[in-house]
């Protein structure tokens, strides 16, 4: 429950980051950091648990950024998704795996979010695709250092979650 609650606070503070640099760097060399969250997410918690927190930063997206609602928690739960099942058959420990999952993710949601756009809002041009990709590349290359600090936040908040309860065993009297 701690790892799930760290990685939620974290997931906030990504946002707020985020929205304190979008006057100062081009949206493209932003990196998502709530994307790396929900990476580590996917990783490291329980389906359930994962899912209701990708879920809840989603909702939170949606609102700090005037999005359709719903809109960012459905992108999010889709990254989720793959990670969790890209993490079954890969080693996403390791640098390059993890930094090539994220820049796909990357490009799917950025996409994603334009075509869900575009379907409900009607009217919204489609991004350059070298926008994309940049943005794409930025967030690969911020992988490899902080998706190992993220893992490392929720291992250092499982240490008291695992803790073994040793009972003695009863004696029977005769």
């Amino acid at each position: 429950m701690k790892a799930a609650l760290g990685l939620a606070t974290a997931g906030l503070a990504a946002l707020v980051l985020r929205g304190a640099l979008a006057g100062s760097l081009p949206p493209s060399l932003q990196p998502d950091l709530v994307l790396l969250v929900v990476v580590v997410l996917g990783l490291q918690l329980p389906g359930a648990v994962g899912l209701l927190v990708a879920a809840g930063l989603g909702c939170v997206a949606d609102v700090l950024t005037g999005a359709l609602l719903g809109q960012h928690a459905l992108l999010f739960l889709l990254g989720f998704a793959v990670t969790r099942l890209a993490g079954t058959h890969l080693d996403l420990r390791r640098a390059l795996p993890g930094a090539i999952l994220v820049a796909g993710l990357s490009l799917v949601l950025g996409v994603g979010s334009a075509a869900l756009s575009r379907l409900f809002a009607g009217g919204v041009a489609w991004p350059a695709a070298g926008r994309l990709f940049a943005q794409a590349a930025v967030d690969g290359l911020v992988a490899p250092l902080l998706l190992p600090l993220l893992s490392r936040l929720v291992q250092a908040l499982r240490g008291d979650d695992r803790r073994a309860v040793l009972l003695a065993p009863r004696r029977r009297e005769a």
